[in-house]
């Protein structure tokens, strides 16, 4: 493992082997509250000619948090500093969940510096009041029983829940501080909320390959959510994985993989498709986009009081 020098902590990093400039560089991104070992199982099955480079990011792992400040814009600096630091040029990312929000957040602003996105697991539809009880459970049980909470994420993140990936979880979670990890979980409440995130504006704006991987059995965010992604990414294309969760590099890493292994090294040009085909994509964005250009309409309430007495409301509606 190296240390690259940041601002008051250093970032830890592995590369494995020696980097070859002619080959494809893969940088692995893991999750909020897990740390590089997320991608343990996943690495030996990509092609040894490929770099691969794991990282601990802000407040993970090995790699301190001075000050506890967490935000897209200080994982997308460190980031940068880390790809620059390779120097092999243009790197692939890969981002697990959180990570993968955080991939796509680099590439659409620093499309120069990424040659694909593989997106596992990730989350650009949060609607509030579904998941709002999902978050306040979490920051409940962080305050209360942090184990609780860990063996909640490892339920949720893995199928079938094994010993070894379940240790390989809570390890990681225990080197979190609780407060990083709600700061972690409300960036993704506020920056991917229905009511203030356009996912189809902001998913068109990425000018990058994108390979987009889902878990079957994903318990919070539905595995069919990564064909909405890849309609709205023009050059994507989108697995379901067979028989797994969140973390789909634990659960599957043979399949996982292969997918990636084969994204890697071919021509990532846009999927072909027919005309038939086109069309069906082209009136489901826009069913879609109807549904962002959706504006609630709120009544206004007349409250009068006569003598004393209440009458019942009367009801205007609103120009």
């Amino acid at each position: 493992m190296s240390k690259l020098h940041m601002d008051g902590y250093d970032l830890h990093y592995t590369v494995y082997g020696l980097i070859d400039k002619n080959q494809p560089t893969l940088l692995f991104i893991h999750t909020i509250g897990f740390d590089a070992t997320e991608w343990n199982r996943l690495l030996p099955n990509i092609n040894p000619s490929f770099n691969l480079v794991t990282y601990d990011f802000y407040g993970h792992g090995k790699t301190s948090a001075p000050n506890g400040d967490l935000s897209f814009e200080k994982l997308e600096w460190e980031m940068i500093a880390l790809i620059k630091k390779l120097g092999t040029g243009k790197v692939h990312l890969v981002g697990s969940s959180f990570g993968g929000n955080l991939g796509f957040f680099v590439a659409k602003r620093h499309p120069e510096l990424v040659d694909s996105l593989t997106l596992m697991s990730a989350a650009f539809y949060i609607p509030r009041n579904s998941y709002n009880a999902e978050y306040k459970t979490k920051v409940q049980l962080m305050d209360i029983d942090q184990e609780l909470l860990s063996q909640k994420i490892v339920m949720d993140s893995v199928y079938p829940v094994t010993p070894e990936k379940a240790k390989l979880i809570k390890k990681a979670f225990r080197r979190v501080s609780g407060e990083l990890y709600k700061k972690g979980m409300a960036i993704l409440m506020s920056s991917y909320s229905w009511e203030t995130y356009n996912m189809m504006d902001e998913l068109k704006q990425l000018n990058v390959p994108a390979l987009i991987l889902h878990g079957e059995f994903d318990p919070i965010f539905p595995a069919h959510l990564c064909i909405v992604y890849s309609t709205c990414i023009s050059n994507s294309r989108w697995f379901i994985i067979p028989e797994a969760s969140s973390l789909i590099a634990l659960d599957q890493p043979k399949i996982v993989a292969n997918f990636l292994n084969d994204f890697i090294a071919s021509e990532k040009i846009p999927v072909p498709v027919t005309r038939s085909h086109q069309k069906m994509i082209d009136e489901f964005k826009t069913i879609i986009e109807k549904g962002y250009q959706y504006k609630p309409t709120y009544r206004h309430f007349l409250k009068m009081t006569i003598m004393g007495i209440y009458p019942d409301f009367m009801e205007r509606q609103a120009d």
